[in-house]
């Protein structure tokens, strides 16, 4: 949670600003480390509307990847139904810890040729430059289905 808090001595004066910004995710940094290299805790898609045989996702996930301090690492989550297949590239630098946590909110559009269809995803940990394959894991994803707006 943040608070701005912003007072001027002057009664009816406008003034205009603006604020940039960036936000970190840092999870469990008082927690102990996984028992894995790699550690999957959340990887869910949630339904969102439907157009034709072409479906709007929520894909929600969060991956921490036991690395080194001051080091950056890039990970890359594969969502895969048997017509279509959409990743996500996203880079993280582990600060300090025992960690790097890639957190994830966005919203994907994936062919999904029936409903209840298994989905699965490919989670992939590499280096900064994506060329040295450092983790991985597969497996089949929980959704939520609903209904079209």
């Amino acid at each position: 949670m943040y608070f701005l808090l912003f007072e001027s001595a002057t009664v009816g004066r406008e003034s205009e600003f603006g604020i940039e910004f960036e936000t970190r995710q840092y999870l469990n940094a008082d927690d102990g480390c996984p028992e894995s290299e790699l550690n999957v805790p959340l990887l869910t898609l949630e339904h969102v509307d439907t157009t034709l045989n072409v479906e709007s996702w929520d894909a929600y996930y969060h991956i921490q990847y036991d690395g080194e301090a001051e080091t950056t690492y890039q990970s890359e989550v594969t969502f895969i139904s048997s017509d279509d297949e959409e990743t996500i590239t996203q880079t993280q630098t582990q600060l300090e810890g025992c960690e790097t946590n890639f957190v994830h909110l966005d919203e994907i559009t994936m062919n999904v040729v029936e409903l209840g269809e298994p989905i699965m995803a490919e989670v992939k940990v590499f280096d900064e430059a994506g060329e040295e394959l450092l983790a991985e894991d597969s497996g089949e994803i929980g959704y939520v289905t609903g209904t079209a707006d």
